[in-house]
């Protein structure tokens, strides 16, 4: 029973578990005009598991992680992990702004084709969600010790031309998810001062 609203039916997943009490309830509609709800629960405290200690970390089983621009990551043991493909998505929405340009602004038409484009824009957004919290996991999963670089990333995105894949890449998103998964997967992440992390390459002279 939502006041001054009524009771509202829902459709939700995954189930809300039965031990959790219902802190918080939000009711929220998108630019889509869709409407969602989203629950802030309070449950007790799971058993995490055991972190090793930072002294008694395998070398074998840690890994360093570069940030990179061709691609989205590279690992230290020879794993590169490619940008996901949005070509077709970005297409899409550069349709729907064109289209959207050709209408009066409060019209039928407009409002058409606005939703439209939000409901790429959330596409776009939850694809590349769902593609960090894949790598994410697949890292402390994988590996006792995650170390990456504590990159400027508001430098980055004032200093280098491609703006709009340095910002999909959402830089301090990825880490933040690394670092909430750490404990529940009994990680360690340690982020590295990037001084002297950038090499000139002895063959090309190139600094990478």
């Amino acid at each position: 029973m939502v006041t001054q609203i009524g009771d509202i039916c829902i459709r939700y997943h995954p189930p809300i578990p039965g031990e959790a009490d219902i802190k918080e309830v939000t009711v929220k509609k998108e630019t889509t005009g869709d409407w969602f709800v989203s629950f802030g629960l309070e449950t007790d405290e799971a058993d995490l598991p055991e972190k090793p200690d930072v002294d008694s970390l395998d070398a074998s089983n840690s890994v360093v992680i570069d940030l990179d621009i061709l691609n989205y990551i590279y690992t230290s043991d020879g794993k590169t992990v490619d940008w996901l493909d949005l070509e077709d998505e970005y297409e899409r929405l550069q349709r729907d702004q064109r289209k959207l340009s050709r209408n009066e602004k409060g019209s039928s038409n407009y409002e058409k084709h606005r939703r439209e484009m939000a409901k790429v824009k959330r596409h776009i957004k939850r694809k590349e969600l769902d593609y960090q919290h894949k790598i994410t996991t697949w890292l402390v999963s994988e590996y006792d010790g995650v170390f990456v670089e504590d990159l400027d990333v508001k430098g980055m995105l004032e200093q280098l031309h491609n703006v709009r894949n340095k910002q999909d890449a959402a830089w301090r998103q990825f880490i933040t998810f690394l670092e909430y998964k750490a404990d529940l997967y009994g990680c360690h992440v340690v982020q590295v001062e990037t001084a002297g992390t950038t090499k000139e390459c002895a063959q090309c002279g190139v600094e990478t």
